[in-house]
């Protein structure tokens, strides 16, 4: 959107005005955040004793159960070189498996340990270590236990006589800070203009607002140069020593003072102990008119904030008017009125008459400053004050009241259908926690948030084929990795899509625009209230479509500003040598590029916050005050920053404009483009996302621009799909393709199909599967967790419910051309257009839903070539010579399918309804029937392969 003194891009509140002061209320009441466990999958529980004691316990939930964490990472838990199972860890007699239980900020006073020699019999009580210990007797055997002589880390190792069993553990332990006075929260102080004023002397009162608290004192500080009155270097600051307190310097003609000031909670009895609150700031302008010495800003009612209503009043006044002022003071305003991107209306600055009510139909901007005139005719202005509103449409909006969620859970709006996560690890459900802020300048900002509850599910994100080792030693691919995965090919993409952990499922019927209200953590790693200020994180959001490509947001904003006591604490503190995400090396080389920024040294980072203005994207911030940039990863100016963190070592090569940063937590909008029948995924790479709703708004012609396309199962349709257009929206219906129930069949479409897609057509209980490789004579084939069909890519596909001449609605074109799946000799590849399956190739077989390869070479007399129509798949060899490749034995997910060793055919493949017989056809009295299928039959009961079959 229009800034309207600029001209650049921005739907934003000013700096510097008493507009901040709505904002920040309504802010407050929004503090609800986000608790981001780092832990993996665990069943937990914590405790706190009135000695400042506290619990953590875990026990084994799965397989996956590597890396245990309490909720504000004091404790981490890890397993490693071991065998871990759906109950317990097993630990091999001499083997190098180990548990290391580590305090970060903590010190360790005990750990009871679940531990047995028996695999099958859950001990009911655990084995007290405390600290010194050097091992445990787990019946007749010894444990080796080794402690730090910090107490800070404690290291279980194998037995040397016996496999043993450990089946979780609780720790006793106490935060280096236990016993520190909880601080409350602290308003910001009040500047107002005093009546003293005049044109030589300019006298304002600040009064300290927070309440007080027993044990604690209050300090007020302000600066009148513009300076940063929270910075104990700065020399200009001053302190109040009376609350309220006028303040009185001296001033002339066109001058502009602005006055900072805010409230600190210092801890009585530790200095380093205390609260601050946010900024306050107020510009004065000195008209040199006896008549009004100064032009105060105006007021805008309410504070920005968003609503779920078609229209919302809001109110332009200003303190200074009065009717004998009329002819020398006056309100001007303007609106940027439009959505979240695009078709953006920007007024022109008009004349207020006094007290002015508008009525917005639409997110909007209002912006508003005074202008005196005096007797002279010198013109004085007020600063610009601004307040935006987010218009939600009911009908188009989703917002969570709820305070948990399942995995697994879906809502709908609009033709939108959103997935809380996918698949449930141990006990975790979404839910929302609050934190207690160490800092009240730490404003989360985006207001839209305060109708909604943020979820999220304390796991990282994983594809479906992790191992929970998020993090440690290797990265197996199991997290996503943006810069690795841009490099691989669409199967291994999709693969690589989330599964577990904190993200959300968007699969739209129409195409149009998804605005997202998110929670987002930041380059700070504050966890559950508690800053870890010797780790830096780069911790991007994406939004994948299903073939992996990381879809550009069109807008993005948020009001946040930069935690200054966090960001003081990191810049005090070293980076440390033992994360298990990053090296002190590279976390050094991060720290320096987010201080650039803070400085405004680095003019080369994408900012793509809407919230602030072109002109001031790349300035230096006040931390606490400034609002906070948007930081865009994957562009050349960040290549330093893009290799060498683990997530790849080489850094990027495709910079797609995606991945979205921040520095400090915050509540962020984004709005991306979607399109019909495709899958999207919202995440946050490295951390948890949570998310407290959305809004989906359709294309204005999503119902009058879908282009109904036949294509045919017993046709070429490679000329047809090569007419249709990328993005547009088609109802699409295969004809001559019948599917009967719980079989499988070869499919490949030149369009992505939802999972709900595929269960409305094909059932609820449908299955896909896709090729992963050949390991021998092993033909492995994977179910994705998703049943869903990635346009271009070969499947097969099982139906739970019979259908004829599918028709799949509201998709749009994904590839115009097969793309193969290629893998260990082998590659998975079919065809648009109605051919017969190759020679030596492999490939299923409808009618005995038996698995075929077609060997010219060892058919039987007058077997003809096995034909496959369109929109088939098949299997074969990449090889010079085909024909050398051996009978195949199919594997789903690792396991054998009884009877799935290919079959030389030897029969005649006609439609995909009829029995083929490659053994012969008999009636029940053993009479060998004249026939290779069952097409021609009369009805009654066959044997067909060596079972009974039915002609109806």
């Amino acid at each position: 959107m229009k800034n309207l003194q600029t001209g650049t891009t921005c739907l934003s509140s000013s700096t510097g005005s008493k507009q901040h002061k709505c904002r920040r209320s309504l802010q407050r009441l929004a503090t609800f955040v986000i608790l981001f466990l780092c832990s993996m999958t665990i069943s937990w529980a914590q405790g706190t004793t009135t000695d400042f004691n506290k619990t953590f316990s875990f026990t084994q939930n799965g397989k996956k159960d590597l890396v245990h964490k309490s909720d504000e990472e004091s404790i981490t838990a890890t397993f490693s070189n071991t065998s871990p199972q759906a109950e317990y860890v097993k630990f091999d007699k001499n083997g190098t498996g180990t548990l290391t239980i580590t305090g970060n900020a903590a010190t360790i006073s005990n750990v009871n340990l679940l531990v047995s020699k028996s695999n099958t019999v859950k001990p009911t009580a655990g084995i007290n270590v405390i600290p010194g210990t050097t091992g445990i007797t787990v019946e007749d055997c010894q444990m080796p236990v080794t402690w730090s002589a910090d107490n800070k880390k404690v290291v279980f190792n194998c037995s040397t006589t016996k496999d043993l069993y450990v089946y979780g553990a609780t720790i006793t332990y106490k935060d280096d800070d236990a016993g520190k006075l909880i601080l409350n929260e602290v308003s910001e102080p009040t500047i107002t203009l005093s009546t003293e004023t005049t044109t030589s002397q300019l006298s304002f009162t600040i009064n300290q607002t927070a309440n007080t608290q027993d044990g604690t004192a209050l300090e007020t500080w302000y600066t009148t140069d513009g300076s940063n009155p929270n910075s104990a270097e700065n020399t200009n600051r001053v302190k109040l020593t009376k609350n309220p307190q006028t303040v009185t310097i001296d001033w002339n003609k066109g001058d502009k003072v602005t006055v900072s000031a805010f409230t600190k909670r210092v801890d009585n009895s530790d200095a380093t102990n205390h609260r601050e609150s946010a900024m306050a700031t107020q510009e004065f302008s000195n008209t040199g008119s006896t008549e009004l010495a100064s032009v105060d800003a105006p007021e805008i009612t309410p504070g920005g904030e968003a609503v779920v209503a078609s229209s919302l009043d809001v109110k332009i006044s200003d303190k200074q008017w009065t009717s004998t002022l009329a002819d020398k003071l006056k309100v001007y305003y303007a609106i940027e009125e439009g959505s979240n991107y695009g078709n953006v209306t920007t007024s022109t600055w008009k004349e207020a008459t006094l007290p002015l009510t508008l009525t917005l139909k639409k997110t909007s901007t209002v912006k508003a400053y005074a202008e005196y005139t005096a007797s002279d005719g010198q013109k004085t202005q007020s600063a610009t004050v601004s307040c935006t509103y987010f218009l939600l449409n009911e009908i188009t909006t989703y917002l969570n009241t709820s305070t948990s969620q399942n995995v697994g859970t879906t809502v709908g709006k609009n033709d939108m259908t959103m997935t809380f996560g996918g698949i449930k690890v141990g006990t975790q459900n979404f839910k929302a926690l609050s934190k207690n802020d160490n800092t009240d300048a730490n404003t989360l900002g985006s207001i839209h948030t305060v109708a909604g509850k943020a979820l999220f599910v304390n796991v990282d994100v994983e594809s479906e084929v992790g191992d929970g080792k998020i993090g440690l030693n290797s990265n197996d691919g199991a997290e996503y990795l943006h810069c690795n995965a841009s490099n691989k090919k669409l199967h291994e993409k999709t693969f690589a899509l989330p599964a577990m952990g904190s993200f959300f499922k968007f699969e739209p019927e129409a195409n149009g625009k998804l605005t997202v209200f998110v929670e987002q953590q930041g380059a700070i790693h504050n966890v559950g209230g508690k800053l870890y200020p010797e780790k830096i994180r780069k911790r991007p959001v994406y939004f994948l479509d299903e073939t992996g490509k990381s879809i550009p947001a069109k807008y993005a904003y948020t009001s946040s500003k930069v935690n200054k006591a966090d960001w003081t604490k990191i810049q005090q503190t070293n980076n440390t040598s033992n994360d298990n995400f990053y090296t002190k090396e590279y976390m050094d080389n991060l720290q320096k590029y987010y201080q650039d920024i803070i400085d405004g040294k680095n003019d080369k980072f994408i900012n793509f916050n809407s919230a602030v203005a072109d002109a001031d994207k790349h300035k230096a911030l006040t931390l606490g005050t400034s609002i906070q940039p948007i930081i865009v990863l994957h562009e050349a100016c960040n290549a330093d920053i893009l290799k060498g963190d683990g997530m790849s070592e080489t850094g990027d090569d495709e910079y797609d404009h995606t991945g979205y940063m921040l520095i400090s937590e915050g509540y962020v909008t984004y709005t991306f483009p979607v399109e019909a029948g495709k899958t999207y995924y919202l995440f946050a790479s490295r951390t948890k996302l949570a998310l407290s709703g959305f809004c989906f708004d359709k294309d204005a012609t999503y119902d009058t621009n879908v282009t109904p396309v036949t294509l045919d199962g017993n046709a070429n349709n490679t000329d047809a799909i090569s007419k249709l257009e990328v993005g547009k929206q088609y109802n699409v219906t295969l004809n001559n393709r019948s599917f009967g129930a719980n079989k499988w069949y070869a499919v490949v479409l030149p369009f992505s199909v939802s999972q709900k897609q595929m269960k409305s057509v094909f059932g609820n209980d449908v299955k896909v599967l896709h090729y992963n490789d050949v390991d021998g004579t092993d033909l492995n084939l994977f179910e994705h967790f998703y049943q869903m069909i990635v346009g271009g890519t070969p499947v097969l596909v099982k139906p739970s419910v019979a259908v004829t001449n599918p028709v799949f609605n509201n998709v749009t074109l994904t590839s115009k051309t097969v793309v193969d799946i290629e893998n260990s000799g082998f590659k998975c590849t079919g065809s648009w257009d109605n051919v017969d399956f190759p020679e030596y190739s492999y490939f299923i077989d409808a009618k005995t839903n038996s698995f075929y390869q077609y060997d010219p070479t060892k058919v039987e007399t007058n077997t003809v070539k096995p034909h496959a129509g369109a929109f088939r798949s098949w299997i074969i060899s990449t090889s010079t010579n085909p024909s050398e490749a051996k009978q195949l034995t199919m594997h789903i997910n690792g396991i054998e399918e009884q009877g799935e060793t290919t079959a030389i055919w030897n029969a005649i493949s006609g439609n995909d309804d009829a029995e083929v017989a490659s053994k012969g056809i008999y009636n029940l009295s053993g009479q060998k029937m004249n026939a290779v299928d069952t097409r021609s039959l009369p009805k009654g009961i066959y044997i067909v392969n060596g079972k009974k079959f039915i002609v109806k």
